[in-house]
Parts: C-alpha cells; sequence; structure tokens
C-alpha cells in the first residue's frame, strides 16, 4: 500500500512540476531557516556536556544585599563554601575556581601576552575532565611555582620541542616551571583557560604579592573573586544541599550587619545560555536572544505550512474528480489521509534536500551578521544532526499535510464531485479564506518584529550617548606605567589628549555601597576610576560643579 501512494504522490507531483517546484523551494526556504536555528540550539545547549558525569556537576550562585529579601543573581560565590561543602554526604568533590587574567612570557616570546589563567585546587581534576596531553605525575601542580598550560599554547611556544620543564614568567606570580599539557578547552565549555595554577603557588607568595593581583582578601564576605563547583555523589543528592545552604546563608548574615547572604545551586549544563547572571566567567548568549531566534524561525515555519496547505487545498479542486471516484469504489476516509499526507512528506523531504543547500550559504551569512557572531555561535555538523534534520522535515510533512488530507477526506462523495466549492472551517469562514488570514498575520508579525529589531540596533548604534567618542581610539595597559605611557602616546601625531579607565568605555563597571546622610542613608551605586581629565576628555557636560581637582601627578 505505501508503495502505491508513493507511486501516485511522484506521479503528481511530475505532473505539475511548476506547482511542484514553487512549493518545494518555498518550503525549502523556510526550512533551511529553521535548520540554522536548529544548529543555533544545538550549538547553546550542548556546553559541557562532554564532562564526566556532566548532569552531578552544579554551581553554587549566589547573592547580598541590604535587604533582606535578597535573590542569588550572581555567578560568583564566597570561595570557603568550596570547605564548607565537603562537610556533606552528598557531595562528592567541590573545588575554587579564581579567574587570573595576566600577561605571560617566556625566552622564545620575551613579550607579555594577555592569558586567561585559573587559579585551581586539586579536586579541579576529579570534577571536570578535560584530560591531559602530558604531565609529570597525577600531582602535576602540587608544588609551588609550577605551572600547566594548554596544548594551543605549547604548540605556540614550542613547536618543535619539548614544552614539559621549560619556564614561563606570569606578571605578578614569578617564574613558574610548566608541569602538565592540557588539551585546549572545547568550544562548547563556559570555561576557558591559557593556563592553570595551583594553590601551592598562590599561597607561597606574600601578602603583598597577593594584594598585587588581587587576591589579599579571601573570607565570606568577598562574594565576588571566584567560583566555587561540586560534584553530588549522585544526580538526586543535590535536593539534600537545599536546607544547608539555607543554613549556611543565614549563618553568614549573622555574622555581618545590615547585609543578607542567599546560595542558590546551578546545574553545569543549565550555565549556557546564559541566565542573566552577574559576575558571569566567559561569554554567553542571554535566554532573550535564543528565544527571539527560536520564535522567528518558528513563525517563518509555520508561514510556510500554512502556504503550502493554502496551495495544496486549491489544488485539490482540481483532483476533486480523483477523490470522488475513489470514494465511490470503497477507498475509506483513513487510505485518502495517507494519500495526502504521503504526498506531502514526500514534499517535505524533497524540500529537505533543498533546504540543506540553501543553509551552506546560510551560515556564513549568519557568521557576517556581525564581528562577534563567529565567537560566539560553532555551528558544525556532526552526523546526528543529519537524523534530526531528517525527523524535523518528517514533522513538517505531517504537520503541512494534515489539514489538507483531513478537510478532503471526510467530504461526502457528492460534495467532492462538486469540486469542494462549500468546503469550510467554521459555519461562516471558507477554509482558504482562514489559511490565508493566518498565513499573513504571521508574515505580519515576522516582519514587524524584524523592523523592531532593526530598530532597536541602530538606536544602540547610533543614540546620542552625550559624548564624543567617533575620533577616540583604546588600549589596554596591561601591566604597563600608564604614566610612561600615557606621556609617550601624548607625543604621537595626531594624538590630542590622552585619558585613562579601568575598564572598557560601556564594558562594565564596579558597584559599592555609598552612604550620605552622615551615614544614615546608603544606596548601591556603580563606578569606574578614571583619570582627572577623563570627563574633558570626552566632552562630558557637567550639570553642576566641575572636573575632579588635579593631584602634582595630574590624576
Amino acid at each position: 500500500m505505501l508503495t502505491n501512494y508513493l507511486r501516485v504522490a511522484f506521479r503528481q507531483l511530475w505532473r505539475n512540476k511548476t506547482f511542484s517546484a514553487f512549493n518545494i523551494f518555498g518550503l525549502a526556504t523556510s526550512m533551511s531557516v529553521c535548520l540554522l536555528v536548529l544548529l543555533i540550539l544545538f550549538d547553546q545547549y550542548g556546553y559541557d556536556k562532554f564532562h564526566v558525569d556532566s548532569e552531578r556537576i552544579h554551581r553554587i550562585i549566589s547573592g547580598d544585599d541590604q535587604y533582606e529579601q535578597v535573590v542569588p543573581r550572581m555567578a560568583t560565590a564566597p570561595l570557603d563554601l568550596a570547605e564548607e561543602l565537603r562537610q556533606y554526604d552528598a557531595v562528592a568533590h567541590s573545588t575554587q575556581i579564581i579567574p587570573l587574567d595576566r600577561s605571560i612570557s617566556h625566552e622564545r616570546e620575551p613579550l607579555a601576552l594577555r592569558k586567561n589563567g585559573l587559579i585551581i585546587e586539586p579536586s579541579f581534576f576529579s570534577i571536570f575532565t578535560f584530560g591531559w596531553t602530558e604531565q609529570q605525575g597525577m600531582d602535576a601542580l602540587g608544588q609551588p611555582a609550577t605551572v600547566v598550560i594548554t596544548e594551543a599554547t605549547a604548540e605556540r611556544w614550542f613547536p618543535s620541542q619539548e614544552a614539559l620543564g621549560k619556564q614561563v614568567n606570569i606578571y605578578g606570580v614569578g617564574d613558574c616551571t610548566i608541569t602538565g599539557i592540557m588539551p585546549t578547552p572545547p568550544r562548547r565549555s563556559h570555561l576557558q583557560f591559557d593556563y592553570l595554577l595551583g594553590k601551592a603557588t598562590i599561597n607561597a607568595l606574600s601578602t603583598a604579592e597577593r594584594e598585587a593581583i588581587g587576591l589579599a582578601e579571601r573570607n565570606f564576605r568577598n562574594t565576588y573573586r571566584g567560583y566555587v563547583y561540586f560534584k553530588t555523589v549522585d544526580e538526586g543528592s543535590i535536593v539534600q544541599l537545599q536546607s544547608p545552604l539555607t543554613q549556611l546563608a543565614e549563618s553568614y548574615t549573622a555574622q555581618t550587619e545590615n547585609r543578607y547572604f542567599a546560595f542558590a545551586t546551578q546545574p553545569l549544563l543549565d550555565i549556557l545560555p546564559s541566565q542573566d547572571l552577574g559576575n558571569e566567567i566567559g561569554i554567553g548568549t542571554p535566554l532573550v536572544i535564543i528565544y527571539f531566534v527560536l520564535s522567528i524561525g518558528l513563525i517563518i515555519l509555520l508561514t510556510a505550512c500554512f502556504n503550502y496547505t493554502n496551495l495544496t487545498l486549491a489544488k485539490s479542486l482540481q483532483r476533486a474528480r480523483e477523490i470522488g471516484v475513489r470514494k465511490v469504489n470503497g477507498a475509506r476516509r483513513g487510505q485518502i489521509v495517507r494519500q495526502f499526507l504521503t504526498e506531502s512528506v514526500v514534499v517535505a523531504f524533497l524540500s529537505l534536500l533543498v533546504a540543506v543547500v540553501l543553509l551552506e550559504f546560510l551560515i556564513p551569512a549568519f557568521y557576517g551578521l556581525h564581528p562577534f557572531v563567529e565567537d560566539i555561535f560553532y555551528l558544525d555538523k556532526p552526523w546526528f544532526t543529519y537524523p534530526l534534520f531528517f525527523s524535523f522535515s518528517l514533522m513538517v510533512g505531517l504537520l503541512a499535510g494534515a489539514l489538507p488530507s483531513w478537510s478532503i477526506a471526510r467530504l461526502q462523495p457528492l460534495t467532492a464531485l462538486g469540486k469542494l466549492q462549500n468546503a469550510r472551517i467554521f459555519s461562516k469562514v471558507g477554509l482558504r479564506k482562514a489559511l490565508i488570514t493566518f498565513q499573513f498575520t504571521l508574515a505580519l508579525i515576522c516582519i514587524l518584529l524584524v523592523i523592531l529589531v532593526v530598530q532597536q540596533k541602530n538606536h544602540v548604534l547610533q543614540a546620542d550617548l552625550g559624548i564624543d567618542i567617533n575620533e577616540h581610539r583604546s588600549l589596554n595597559l596591561f601591566e604597563l606605567d600608564y604614566e610612561v605611557l600615557s606621556q609617550r602616546i601624548g607625543q604621537l601625531p595626531g594624538v590630542t589628549s590622552v585619558a585613562g579607565i579601568n575598564s572598557v568605555i560601556f564594558g562594565g563597571y564596579r558597584d559599592t555601597q555609598l552612604g550620605y546622610n552622615q551615614g544614615g542613608d546608603s544606596l548601591r551605586v556603580g563606578y569606574l576610576q578614571v583619570s582627572a581629565n577623563y570627563p574633558e576628555h570626552l566632552g562630558m557636560e557637567f550639570l553642576a560643579g566641575g572636573t575632579f581637582p588635579t593631584t602634582s601627578s595630574g590624576q
């Protein structure tokens, strides 16, 4: 029976070549966009799955505020929690992770290059499974002045010689011996690093040296410096930690004045897409972007399905005699439904072949939307995406063919022989009119959404910020002296002024508690550290008062 359905389906496609080509290409265009959306979703929801027992790995998120109704909204947490968690039976391992963004130099590359580092504990390797390329024993970071680098860094610095045993200089830490080489973290890892340092190396530093690299304060009040991860003994053990975390938050709150703490757990697999947490490690795509992309894909797909359904119903009017004759000769409703569904699925599969070809052009166009898109999204197509595409096209075929097959098959033979002129979806609404209305409504929604996004993007890029940034350029100081560098840059031709800031313009800020009314009231505010001439440098206008008073050094 299926062979007969397929024979009739291909016969209909061949007899109506132009109509079939319009149907296939129209559906393929929409399907190619949906396939792109599927790749985006696969990429964004595929992070950190390569770790062994990844479903048992979690992170502590925290919140602290002057108000009692504090909510955990920061990815960072007090580092002391890593030690606290080890006393609970539900926790198999816990570890601290502290980012250290320092420059590294080495004899083959004396110019210091900024690298992303992590300060870790030995339990890091019991939770995460990045693997090893080479190492000197299992305790590669057990001794002071040791470092583990990634394979990409080793290949760059030591392309034709052994990297183990060589020395590198980490600014603010000193000379460290390479005792291990790890594979470069996969693209779909929210933890990205170039080197790892052990606590033994940091503990060997003096207090002044630790202060210089921002590691002096290591008590429970510091909720901003590092991250706490842990692995449970099994998947169900996480519920046993809810009450202990609440008790720990209450304990921390009791030790401070006018400051409240809150802690919660976050599964490793839920870290990306981004949950809109502060102090996040790495770059993530906000969920609102994922939802928007998914909505656009669904609207385009539904519009194509309605278009296919409407065209199929219109064409079915020409097949009224065939349907009527088949019913008169004993064809049951289910057989008519299966015939039209088969034709719809065949069209969907042919559209899939065209859509896969169009997808090869869509991916480069998607990357070309913005220079940072390629850094955030990695749209590869492993083998198991093709069965997914096949299942998707089957779903589309059934979805697009369901209404025509049901509408036509339910009619009586006399109605069918009357060329379906009275087919209605409601008592007073014609089926085709309803489909056209839905199709145009969805298309209008899609167009309006795209227009709004484009206008919002243009507003963000072109809005009057109250400052002049057109002729400004930024330069990362790394560990260079600002006074010396600013003087030398100021002497270059074409440079009219030089100013300093501790962050890229609009790239983020720190916050603190600001007291006023002689300490009776307080307010949490964001702030930036700038040089005294910074407001003048950007052409800022003051509503009251003036710029900063300068010191003898002009800062």
